[in-house]
């Protein structure tokens, strides 16, 4: 029978990936949109800049505290409805934003888009992971956090600006009704998805034993506390450098389009330089902030330090999320190697620490014997394509053999064998075809 031609990859979901992009563009517009609000927002609700500061940190504080609990909480739950809930969270979260008239009400209000924040990216990354084929997770991810840079390149700018021309009450209302239409398309575009119901529940102190996820979430620790720690108060920051409250959002747009440019740079080296771009990231993430704490006096200096920290966070976030989804990936494929076969055994009780010699044939058997298949020796090939045993030529150097007991052979042909040659039934529990050898 002649081989199966190959499959044909399958074709990006484009329209699921869009979906998440636009509710990711939301997202980022309702945590950040307050950072360039804080000046009227102040005025109006009759509390100082700094205390309405704490606005963005109590919405930040409980996506911190919660977003590891919720996610673990939530494993279960079918995906597309758990993105709706987190949409009209957001929904609720803005409204109430745009009735509020006291500063405990608006701190309510942030506190439900935190909790919808925290549930949000808790599960974003393993849905758009499980849309798309492993060897595409890198570039899936870095679509759709465009839409963070889009919230950031135009979301934030754009509500600066309506909010200094029509007050900041009227631009929640839109944030407010906006994730009610995504509802409305994601049931139509997103695939539904189950929870994961199949693997074993982990404790935090678990997970944090996963290789390579410690360093990644110090990365993110430390990045992300120094970034919005400035970016809450950019806006007073720049008023006190110099700038009008109406250049503002100018200003932001500069940061927003060179963290378009710092993701096109991800999109391109994610893959292939993942540990580089994060650490070169990083490093410029802290110069410009350490550049800007020191107070400059010229504006131009400032501009740049703020597209500086534009580039960075365009790129640190996708890396990070990439480097989490690899980690928990090496974890998974732990499993695999219990199931490569009897060829490679796992400890020394099946000679796994011993190497041996190939011998050759014995004296007076039929050419290409390998001797009895109950003393054999065996090696696994490094394909996973079938290849039945039968005469193997010999190499010059030596190579690792491994020990098959006799007792995991398979024997499925009911004609015993003949004397000196091993069964053509004998079959081994492994993917790949072994060659025997005394």
């Amino acid at each position: 029978m002649p081989p199966a031609p190959p499959s044909r990859r399958a074709p990006w979901p484009v329209l699921s990936l869009a979906v998440m992009s636009l509710a990711v563009f939301f997202s980022i517009t309702t945590e950040v949109l307050p950072t360039g609000l804080l000046p009227s927002m102040s005025r109006s609700l009759g509390v100082s800049p700094g205390k309405l500061g704490l606005l963005v940190t109590a919405y930040a504080l409980v996506v911190a505290v919660l977003a590891a609990p919720l996610g673990i909480a939530t494993a279960r739950f079918a995906r597309r409805p758990l993105l709706t809930a987190t949409l009209v969270g957001y929904a609720s979260s803005n409204a109430v934003m745009a009735l509020s008239s006291s500063y405990a009400l608006a701190i309510g209000a942030r506190l439900i888009g935190g909790l919808s924040h925290a549930l949000f990216w808790a599960m974003l990354g393993g849905y758009v992971a499980r849309m798309v084929s492993p060897e595409r997770v890198g570039r899936a991810v870095t679509l759709v956090s465009s839409g963070g840079l889009l919230a950031v390149l135009f979301g934030v700018p754009a509500g600066t600006a309506l909010g200094v021309a029509i007050g900041w009450r009227p631009t929640y209302v839109i944030l407010a009704v906006a994730p009610v239409l995504l509802i409305v398309l994601g049931w139509r575009a997103l695939p539904d998805l189950p929870g994961t119901t199949g693997g074993k529940e982990q404790r935090l102190a678990q997970v944090a034993r996963i290789p390579g996820l410690v360093p990644v979430v110090v990365v993110t620790a430390v990045t992300m506390l120094g970034q919005f720690t400035f970016s809450t108060y950019v806006a007073p920051f720049l008023l006190h450098v110099g700038l009008a409250e109406e250049q503002i959002s100018p200003v932001l747009l500069a940061s927003g389009v060179a963290g378009g440019l710092g993701l096109l740079a991800t999109g391109v080296f994610i893959d292939r330089r993942l540990r580089a771009g994060m650490l070169i990231g990083t490093a410029a993430l802290g110069t410009a902030l350490a550049v800007l704490a020191f107070g400059p006096t010229s504006v131009a200096l400032v501009v740049a330090g703020i597209c500086v920290t534009g580039v960075a966070m365009g790129s640190i976030p996708v890396f990070v999320q990439t480097a989490t989804l690899r980690a928990r990936a090496r974890r998974a494929r732990c499993g695999e190697r219990a199931q490569r076969g009897v060829v490679q055994p796992r400890d020394r009780r099946w000679g796994a620490h011993r190497r041996y010699r190939r011998r050759p044939p014995r004296p007076g058997g039929a050419a290409g014997d390998r001797g009895d298949a109950g003393r054999c020796r065996f090696r696994g090939h490094r394909d996973d394509s079938p290849r039945p045993p039968g005469p193997v030529p010999a190499r010059r150097r030596p190579h690792p053999v491994r020990f098959v007991p006799p007792h995991r052979l398979r024997v499925t042909s009911s004609s015993p064998p003949s004397p000196g040659r091993a069964s053509p039934g004998a079959t081994f529990c492994s993917k790949a075809w072994p060659r025997a050898a005394k």
